[in-house]
């Protein structure tokens, strides 16, 4: 099993604190929010942080490497990041995903960008070897299994997901996801963004202003499908 870990704003201990946004089969709301970032400027006061030199005791402001910014609506989230740290997920092994530039101000920042990776957790899973349970939220308990190509792909998946959960106490669960590949960062379940053990230590080694949790909601493995 590969370890991951939730990427989260240095300092920041809420929970879910750092989103990225998901706009599958919506994309015209990631157009309506990139507006709305367009019209705002970076920094907002709650993200500059103070660097403070060991030597000397004088501090600097910066901002971190991951910034999250919110407006309107609770879903309306983006994963916004440096210039530095973007460069540096260019290079890893990712889902699909999109980049748009925004503005700063007030502090010699340098540039920012919205990252945005397409799609959810449920566009990576390997469905031919995945196996869900039905488990009653309520008491905790699995209510019956399906096993591996129960479902055909995510339509199908979504389609008949409904149907299976009669009772709003009801959901279709895992313990373990299996995607179709490796990636070094992706989508975690509701939204999370995760990176793998070594891309943590790249990013520690090349000192980004962030911090990780290691992440243990369900374990996660690799089908051998060739996508």
């Amino acid at each position: 099993m590969t370890k991951y870990y939730e990427l989260r704003r240095r300092n920041k201990d809420e929970i879910g604190s750092l989103y990225s946004l998901n706009t599958s089969g919506d994309i015209s709301q990631l157009n309506e929010i990139k507006k709305s970032i367009e019209n705002e400027s970076l920094p907002k006061e709650s993200e500059i942080l103070m660097e403070i030199d060991a030597k000397t005791g004088t501090g600097k402001k910066r901002l971190g490497d991951l910034v999250y910014w919110q407006k309107g609506r609770p879903n309306a989230h983006v994963l916004i990041v440096s210039n530095r740290l973007m460069e540096f997920i260019k290079m890893l092994n990712l889902p699909a995903f999109r980049v748009y530039k925004i503005r700063t101000q007030h502090l010699d920042v340098g540039e920012y960008f919205i990252f945005h990776l397409l799609g959810d957790t449920f566009d990576l899973i390997d469905y031919s070897e995945q196996i869900f349970f039905k488990k009653n939220v309520m008491n905790d308990v699995n209510e019956g299994y399906f096993e591996k190509g129960a479902f055909l792909n995510k339509n199908d998946f979504i389609q008949r997901r409904s149907l299976l959960v009669s009772e709003k106490s009801q959901t279709l669960s895992f313990d373990t996801i299996v995607y179709r590949r490796e990636f070094d960062l992706l989508w975690g379940f509701s939204t999370l963004i995760l990176v793998n053990e070594l891309t943590r230590k790249k990013m520690e080694d090349q000192s980004f202003v962030l911090d990780f949790i290691e992440f243990n909601t369900y374990k996660i493995m690799y089908s051998k499908v060739i996508p």
